[in-house]
């Protein structure tokens, strides 16, 4: 997984509930997302428990995370 894929890209793997939470949020790489903390990620509209998990386990399915992994 390039750090460069578009996060609307199919490929990419995320539901479009995810997908639309993250694009509403200007979010459009993965590059951009993994440059985010999970507090950030928390505070916005439609991010919650469901979103998280899934976000999780796709970054860990692909040996990906966040800035702040270690504080969480």
């Amino acid at each position: 997984v390039g750090s460069e894929m578009c996060i609307r890209d199919r490929e990419c793997g995320l539901s479009v509930r995810l997908t639309n939470c993250l694009l509403r949020q200007s979010i459009f790489t993965l590059r951009e997302l993994l440059a985010c903390t999970w507090q950030h990620l928390r505070a916005f509209h439609g991010f919650g428990n469901v979103s998280e998990g899934e976000l999780r386990e796709y970054l860990t399915a692909h040996g990906l995370y966040l800035l702040d992994l270690c504080r969480n």
